[in-house]
């Protein structure tokens, strides 16, 4: 691995030392423009002695949209604070989507359409769940489809006019996808030096395997060959 001297760590902010590495730098292939999901709001306060108040998180939210960051994330329902923070992001004048993070409970979901989130991602697969995000969803927002039903699910094709309810589906891929890339493995179409550290056995899984991930730095994936 390179010696390249490392700069994750400023007064300003805190990443992983890996991003600065040719050997991760090097593997880059970014696209002409580039959308930021963040989670601050959401991911922040799970790190010791971290608390943020209200006001601070409507700072944050503001700052963050002021930066041009696509989407911002916040988990309401965890607090009364929380609540209220969300109601308020939705009400100011905004930019980015506010994503609600809510789990498949009946009071979460009333929140949802209390509040009005901007995104509703259905990740079950029922026609209820479907049903339900696209209702709970303010006018103007998106519905991302991630889970799949068998069954048929009844849209009000009107309504969701009406509201201006842009739904989306997300990319998926079945056996034909997966034998083409495999294929391309095969011929060496990929570049997938560095994706995988080693492949070892079965017997050797606790020397080879669990022990060494513990004490070998710079490893990146080892396979189990059966």
């Amino acid at each position: 691995m390179s010696k390249k001297k490392l700069t994750g760590l400023t007064d300003k902010y805190w990443i992983t030392d890996f991003n600065y590495l040719d050997e991760v730098r090097g593997q880059f292939h970014l696209p002409d423009r580039v959308y930021i999901h963040d989670v601050t709001l959401r991911e922040a306060e799970q790190a010791p002695y971290i608390a943020l108040r209200p006001d601070e998180k409507i700072r944050i939210f503001q700052a963050l949209d002021d930066m041009g960051v696509n989407s911002v994330e916040i988990f309401p329902i965890i607090s009364p604070e929380d609540k209220e923070v969300a109601k308020e992001m939705v009400k100011m004048p905004h930019q980015a989507k506010v994503f609600f993070l809510c789990r498949w409970n009946e009071w979460e979901v009333d929140y949802a359409l209390e509040a009005g989130a901007d995104v509703v991602f259905e990740c079950a697969g029922t026609p209820q769940a479907l049903t339900t995000a696209v209702s709970v969803v303010r006018g103007a927002g998106q519905v991302l489809l991630l889970g799949v039903s068998g069954e048929e699910t009844p849209l009000v094709e009107a309504m969701m006019v009406q509201r201006e309810i842009e739904l989306k589906a997300t990319l998926a891929y079945g056996a034909d996808e997966i034998r083409l890339c495999l294929d391309f493995l095969a011929e060496r179409r990929f570049n997938t030096e560095g994706m995988l550290s080693d492949i070892i056995s079965l017997d050797d899984i606790v020397d080879k395997g669990f022990n060494r991930l513990a004490t070998t730095k710079g490893l990146v994936k080892v396979v189990i060959a059966p």
